[in-house]
């Protein structure tokens, strides 16, 4: 757990093992993957196109040459407000009827070693009916992402990689920070610790070395496949969420301004309660959204970064077991002692 008080260096605890089978304690500066939270850098630099008049919120996705079904109704803010309607690639959505989850499972059990392509996972989805009309609801979909991302390639003629590096990792210094998607199955720049997860709810437990993780990352992509530690995910909760510098004023705003549904554009609005996206049952009261951020959670990694509001403190959480419970808990009671020391 990574702690920053109103922008203050960062206070690190540690427990447990980085290495299920080795027994390694875990260290302050060790990599894990940020499964969701990767949503707030790629929200991040659609932003920033925004900012630059590159991009319109409001302009429907198909007008940077994406040639999506219904693109020519969903917007970028739809998408990175999760009010797009689009079926997520394969775990059932909130608003959702129809579930994905085996058809997915069994994709990518088929062959870990596969790479998939932002290309191959969109057309896998191409074909879904939309849960509900584009801004009328709102549904958690890593399809989203995706999209935003080709969008970035399509606008800017570079890969989501490279404009995460020249303009999030690079100027912020976040040197343990990287897009795995696009460095599977070569040797990341850092190591990844292992975790463990189940195959099945209520399962025996494994380990994640035990598996080639390529397929799995690559099919996350720009969603869920980033790495970073807790230094930089503090580094970046306070540049993004707090102080606003990487998106400047007026953006940072917008982002910010959670709608009903419990989303932002490219962060989840968080209440005492955790996040009230997954749930569907947000309130109805804006002044409830203490704070912004996202939680993330991969097999045999759970996280989650939040900027508390009312304590202008930014905390980031990582647990290298899944499933693992109450880590927005655990954040509320850190949130709430630090309430009490500032009185």
């Amino acid at each position: 757990m990574g702690v920053s008080v109103h922008g203050g260096p960062p206070t690190i605890l540690v427990s447990g093992v980085s290495d299920p089978r080795l027994k390694t304690p875990m260290k302050p500066d060790d990599v894990v993957f940020i499964a969701s939270d990767t949503k707030t850098f790629v929200g991040a630099v659609v932003l920033l196109l925004v900012g630059e008049g590159k991009v319109s919120l409001d302009a429907p996705i198909n007008t940077y040459g994406l040639d999506f079904p219904n693109g020519d109704v969903i917007t970028v803010r739809e998408l990175l407000s999760h009010t797009s309607g689009l079926a997520p690639e394969g775990v059932e959505g909130n608003a959702s009827q129809v579930t994905y989850g085996d058809a997915w499972r069994a994709k990518i059990l088929s062959d870990l070693s596969h790479f998939y392509t932002m290309a191959e996972i969109v057309a896998w989805v191409r074909d879904r009916p939309l849960l509900f009309p584009p801004g009328t609801s709102t549904a958690y979909s890593n399809v989203n992402m995706f999209l935003a991302a080709q969008i970035v390639e399509k606008v800017t003629g570079q890969t989501i990689t490279q404009q995460l590096q020249d303009r999030l990792f690079t100027p912020l210094k976040l040197t343990n920070t990287y897009y795995s998607a696009q460095q599977v199955p070569a040797i990341p720049p850092v190591p990844v610790i292992p975790g463990l997860f189940s195959l099945v709810p209520g399962g025996a437990l494994v380990n994640t070395a035990d598996f080639d993780p390529t397929a799995l990352l690559t099919a996350l992509g720009p969603a869920a496949a980033m790495a970073s530690n807790a230094t930089d995910m503090l580094t970046w909760g306070n540049a993004l969420l707090r102080a606003g510098t990487v998106l400047g004023p007026d953006l940072t705003q917008q982002a910010h301004k959670i709608l009903p549904g419990g989303t932002g554009l490219g962060v989840i609005g968080f209440t005492r309660q955790g996040f009230c996206v997954f749930t569907a049952s947000c309130p109805n009261d804006p002044a409830a959204f203490t704070g912004v951020g996202g939680p993330g959670g991969v097999p045999g990694t759970n996280t989650v970064l939040i900027y508390d509001i009312p304590t202008d403190t930014v905390i980031f959480m990582a647990a290298n077991l899944d499933p693992s419970r109450g880590m927005s808990g655990a954040a509320v009671a850190e949130f709430d002692l630090i309430a009490t020391s500032q009185k």
